[in-house]
């Protein structure tokens, strides 16, 4: 599994979709599966905050909101649908020097296959038109052999007390949306899961697994950015990692999780 990193550029690939107008905002997205209910895809969309428009609403505080909508489409057919809203947090007036941005994370069980994903954003508080994009995805875990989920970046996790949207095995992540970190942030921190492991080596078996990053261009390994670690085989292996990048110069880059059999 590979997902496309930029240190200090100044671009986004396209797994980040940026949208322009008055209103600026960020999706990315990963995939996951699930023993119990089978492959989902994770959406993570942040709102610039600066860019929205901000009404009183009934408490009297300054608000703004976004709707997004979301379809799944196999050809001419939608398998999933949802609309949603998002709001900022209150202020106590509009004469503020910033406004924080806001984050909304969903998910959608969808099966193994190949979808557009139709993603449409507004800003509710103003008359402008909504802007809309489709992305190709396609799903694949087998269940008879080692499969990789997607790579979620993260920009924090703390130890989850309750169960919600942010929560996996144990913890809340909490996701970083862009692929792009500029030289204020020193560490990329990432979550992925291994499936079927166990399958291929026997139950709590060890096995090698790597992660590293290498050059864009070349898929040449960057040297003192790659590590190599002993799982024990499992169904599921949620993998927690991070990287100083405060040495890595400018560039464009891949982040690689790969499982090792035991020929290597």
């Amino acid at each position: 599994m590979k997902k496309a990193l930029l240190i200090f550029a100044f671009s986004i690939f396209a797994s980040s979709i940026s949208f322009s107008q008055n209103l600026q905002a960020y999706m990315s997205y990963t995939l996951f599966n699930s023993p119990v209910d089978g492959p989902y895809i994770e959406t993570y969309l942040s709102v610039y905050g600066p860019s929205v428009e901000y009404v009183k609403n009934e408490s009297g505080n300054f608000q703004s909101s976004v709707e997004v909508t979301i379809i799944f489409r196999q050809g001419e057919n939608i398998v999933s649908f949802d609309k949603y809203e998002v709001k900022s947090q209150e202020y106590p007036d509009t004469t503020l020097a910033y406004y924080e941005n806001f984050l909304a994370q969903q998910r959608y069980v969808l099966g193994n296959g190949k979808y557009d994903m139709e993603f449409i954003i507004s800003d509710i508080n103003t008359s402008d038109e909504p802007y809309l994009t489709t992305d190709p995805i396609t799903i694949d875990f087998p269940t008879d052999k080692p499969s990789i989920s997607g790579i979620e970046l993260l920009s924090s996790y703390q130890k989850a007390e309750v169960a919600g949207a942010l929560t996996k095995s144990g913890v809340d992540l909490y996701p970083y949306v862009f692929n792009f970190f500029p030289e204020t942030v020193e560490s990329i921190m990432f979550y992925c899961e291994l499936y079927n492991t166990d399958e291929a080596f026997g139950e709590g078996e060890k096995f090698i697994y790597n992660y590293f990053i290498e050059s864009f261009e070349t898929n040449s390994i960057i040297k003192d950015f790659s590590r190599t670690r002993v799982g024990k085989a499992a169904e599921v292996l949620p993998i927690m990692k991070d990287f100083t990048i405060r040495d890595l110069p400018s560039g464009n880059y891949l982040l690689v999780v790969e499982i090792r059999d035991q020929e290597n």
